[in-house]
């Protein structure tokens, strides 16, 4: 069965997504411990994609539709289980901290007391396969696995990654397959995120997209100006050219990479509670922001705060979820609309002298005009002018190196309109529970000798499989429901760390997004070096005016 996708799983098809968590396992040394949670972890893993057969597809390029699709089984009796990549695991006989580079190990996050910091270095091999192709045509051409789950055990900790083509899932759909994988892990018998969607022949999404692009624009000139703000076509070379170009400025010059935070709840409510009282007082009481408002202005005035007087401006996308306007609760694809943070780019030496909440404020208004069907109606149509309907790609707006280079001796940052702009991708996935991961601690019966475990090989992997087993899909639903059935458990095992890496062969290096859990809130991305430094000392400020190790008053 076909399942088909839309104009904007097909935007985001050269990507991936995978989170990585990290936990404590005091007692990993022992074997016995470390087969009882591989076993249970991919045991879990092949009864979600049992239970949601969708996730058993593979894709497939319609030539005529210029779309992808998933070929999903429709064969309920045999599922299939077996595609590369679905699950790999490991054993690392080292202590975690030693395996990844760092001096000590890493203490356990705790709601009540851990402090904000940026958090440790770690190697993605542990959550991702080193071979796991990130793209759509990657996937098709090695029929791999739509969702990849990894598990590492090292002496003293557990890493287990979660990945998943961006061209099938947004944040919010990925977010539904780690709440189905923590229900399986314990053993409930209904997933709270719900029952898995329905496979569909006609997308509902896309029935809802044609819709939209036949209505006719209705916004007003300043809304249709701003739709898909500084996105270009690949179509013209030279937009290619100066996005390639800034791509290797960046990286090479301004030294791009990832950084991790980690923010506590406590220091981020009272950044929250702070600007809501002064928005409360500017507005007289008669306006209000999100968390959201808050985190996305507090992050770009951090960012830019070392780039007042570069002469240039800057401009955001974020992106809201299309599903409540739309109608589609459950819809695990790509539902979101880019917006703009401001209706003009807003130079930073404004930046500079605007607090939080004059920024919350701006993004806010802002907001409240992009969410509704006249601007998704603009951003369609615009979409498809700049793709020629599908054919090409389109890529970020970027200015020559040297105009940016040159910007602040010009000066001519007043208005606002003639700067060289820096544009950044925001996501905001702190509703979508894809941080939220929790493995049960095994508890394993005393170690026994059998006949069978002489007739047992342990493979590369670090699994144990008998020399005599059956093989195949049959054999492998067999071990899962055995190993399930085996496993009995306690607590949950303590979080170390969480990350989360969007992969592309090419990638957009300025963008940061947010995901929380029990214990915090997390933030990632990538960007140049020289703002994470600005943005660590913002952090370490707000853990020294509202974090745990805050001085009272």
């Amino acid at each position: 069965m076909l399942v088909p996708l839309t104009i904007i799983d097909g935007a985001v098809a050269e990507m991936d997504i995978c989170c990585g968590f990290v936990y404590a396992l005091p007692n990993g040394k022992d074997p016995l411990v470390a087969k009882t949670l591989i076993d249970n972890i991919e045991a879990a893993t092949k009864r979600v994609v049992t239970k949601w057969p969708m996730l058993q597809g593979h894709p497939i390029w319609d030539k005529e539709a210029r779309l992808w699709s998933l070929d999903v089984p429709t064969d309920s009796e045999k599922p299939k289980l077996s595609r590369p990549f679905l699950f790999s695991s490991d054993v690392i006989k080292k202590p975690y901290h030693r395996a990844v580079g760092l001096d000590a190990p890493i203490k356990p996050l705790s709601h009540e007391t851990t402090p904000c910091h940026v958090q440790p270095e770690h190697l993605f091999e542990h959550f991702r396969h080193p071979k796991l192709p990130s793209t759509f045509p990657g996937c098709s051409k090695m029929g791999a696995s739509i969702v990849a789950v990894r598990v590492v055990v090292f002496d003293d900790a557990l890493t287990v990654g979660v990945t998943v083509p961006h061209g099938c899932f947004d944040a919010t759909g990925m977010g539904f397959i780690i709440t189905a994988l923590r229900a399986e892990l314990h053993d409930e018998a209904v997933w709270p995120c719900g029952p898995p969607p329905p496979l569909f022949e006609t997308n509902p999404a896309d029935e809802q997209i044609r819709l939209l692009k036949a209505e006719p624009d209705s916004a007003s000139k300043e809304v249709e100006n701003s739709a898909l703000p500084a996105w270009v076509s690949a179509g013209e070379l030279t937009h290619v050219a100066k996005f390639l170009l800034n791509y290797l400025i960046e990286k090479k010059w301004h030294h791009d990479e990832p950084r991790h935070y980690f923010l506590s709840e406590k220091a981020i409510n009272g950044l929250i509670a702070k600007t809501k009282k002064e928005v409360a007082e500017k507005t007289g009481g008669k306006e209000w922001i999100s968390t959201g408002d808050v985190l996305n202005a507090w992050t770009l005035k951090a960012l830019h705060s070392g780039e007042a007087k570069s002469g240039t401006s800057a401009m955001a996308t974020p992106v809201f979820s299309l599903r409540d306007l739309l109608g589609f609760q459950s819809y695990p694809h790509n539902a979101v609309g880019p917006y703009t943070f401001s209706f003009t780019p807003i130079p930073l030496s404004k930046m500079a002298e605007l607090s939080i909440a004059d920024l919350a404020l701006i993004h806010r208004r802002t907001l409240a005009e992009c969410r509704a069907r006249p601007y998704l109606t603009a951003t369609l149509k615009k979409m498809d002018r700049l793709t020629d309907g599908g054919k090409v790609p389109f890529v970020p707006e970027r200015h020559w190196p040297w105009k940016v280079a040159f910007a602040k001796i010009k000066r001519n940052d007043k208005k606002g309109k003639k700067t060289p702009v820096h544009h950044t991708v925001i996501s905001n996935q702190a509703v979508s529970d894809v941080a939220k991961l929790a493995i049960p601690a095994p508890t394993v019966a005393p170690a026994t000798t059998t006949a069978s475990d002489a007739d047992s090989q342990v493979t590369a992997s670090g699994s144990t499989t008998p020399v005599n087993a059956e093989f195949g899909e049959k054999a492998a639903l067999k071990a899962a429901d055995a190993a399930g059935a085996a496993a009995t458990t306690t607590t949950d095992l303590p979080l170390l760390a969480y990350y989360m890496r969007i992969t592309a062969p090419i990638k957009d290096h300025q963008s940061y997004r947010f995901q929380t859990n029990e214990k915090g809130i997390f933030m990632e991305g990538c960007m140049r070096r020289k703002r994470w430094a600005c943005m660590t000392k913002a952090v370490e400020q707000l853990e020294r005016e509202f974090g745990h190790t805050a001085v009272s008053a």
